[in-house]
């Protein structure tokens, strides 16, 4: 999974104008807004990899600028990729000859065919259709299904 880096944009606003947003959108990383007016003085700093924006004097000091930051992650990304092995496959050659319904069993040089797929009976009920004896599907919400009702008077005995 590639992960990129997370780079808190500082701006001075509710909402970024369509220069911040602009220049967020330029930066190849997980790009974060938040109001700079609102970072207290002192406690902890948000964790990211780099700032941009108009940036508070405490994350300038702690944090490298967005650019130096998304290098330095694709660089570290890149390392640890080629530390896993992780490399493309080669391609594969074009098959040639075999159909793809053949299969040559291991110790065996001729081919055998695969299984033939199983065929519907003609005697069983069309898939929509439901089997005797059984009650009809549900009907669809706000349409009442069809029974029959015993008159009144046939219902009260006394």
């Amino acid at each position: 999974m590639k992960q990129q880096a997370k780079i808190l944009f500082f701006i001075t606003d509710a909402m970024p104008t369509a220069k911040e947003l602009a220049a967020a959108d330029e930066l190849s990383a997980h790009v974060v807004f938040r109001n700079a007016n609102y970072i207290p003085a002192e406690g902890s700093l948000e964790h990211c990899d780099g700032v941009a924006g108009t940036v508070p004097k405490r994350y300038a000091e702690a944090f490298p600028k967005a650019k130096e930051a998304i290098a330095a992650h694709k660089k570290a990304n890149e390392a640890k990729r080629g530390a896993m092995g992780e490399t493309l496959a080669p391609e594969l050659p074009p098959q040639t000859g075999t159909p793809a319904a053949a299969s040559v069993p291991v110790g065996s040089a001729t081919p055998v065919a695969a299984p033939a797929q199983p065929q519907a009976d003609s005697a069983a009920p069309a898939p929509a259709a439901a089997p005797a004896g059984t009650a009809a599907a549900p009907k669809p919400w706000g349409q009442a299904a069809a029974t029959p009702v015993a008159a009144p008077s046939a219902q009260v005995k006394k």
